[in-house]
């Protein structure tokens, strides 16, 4: 009962951004499949006994390999839907009491907090870049073997 809650949430959640972020109307319900899709994905690897950086390291890559899909098909720019779909990684009371007790020197739950607000957020910025490199690699190789071909 508590996985479904928590995928609801995600689901309301990024639907609730990207009316925020004044999506267009047909890609709002996309946009929030693609929250829970992640939040789904978070949980089923940290269910498994996956590490923090980990789980949310493969749940920002099925964020964005889904938001790359998406976007062929919606005929949109992918960066509308990764930054929607990651909206249940982000680590926002993490990063807020990381910096409240930054700020208060409480030295003890500043070194509680703050190394999972890193680990979340740098599993987030791997999957994204990952998938972004490979992408961007496969594009300068199908480039290069067009340009090969006519010529």
């Amino acid at each position: 009962m508590e996985i479904l809650k928590m995928l609801i949430t995600a689901f309301l959640g990024t639907a609730g951004f990207s009316i925020i972020f004044r999506v267009k109307l047909p890609h709002i319900l996309p946009a929030a499949f693609g929250g829970t899709l992640t939040c789904a994905v978070y949980l089923l690897f940290d269910e498994m006994g996956c590490a923090l950086f980990l789980s949310n390291f493969l749940a920002s890559l099925a964020a964005v390999l889904y938001a790359g899909i998406l976007a062929q098909i919606l005929k949109t720019p992918s960066t509308i839907f990764v930054a929607l779909c990651i909206i249940p990684l982000v680590p926002g009371s993490g990063l807020f009491y990381s910096m409240r007790y930054l700020i208060v020197w409480d030295k003890e739950l500043f070194f509680t907090h703050g190394p999972n607000a890193l680990q979340i957020a740098l599993g987030i910025a791997a999957g994204i870049v990952l998938e972004s490199a490979v992408v961007h690699l496969l594009g300068l190789i199908r480039r290069r073997s067009h340009t090969e071909l006519l010529s």
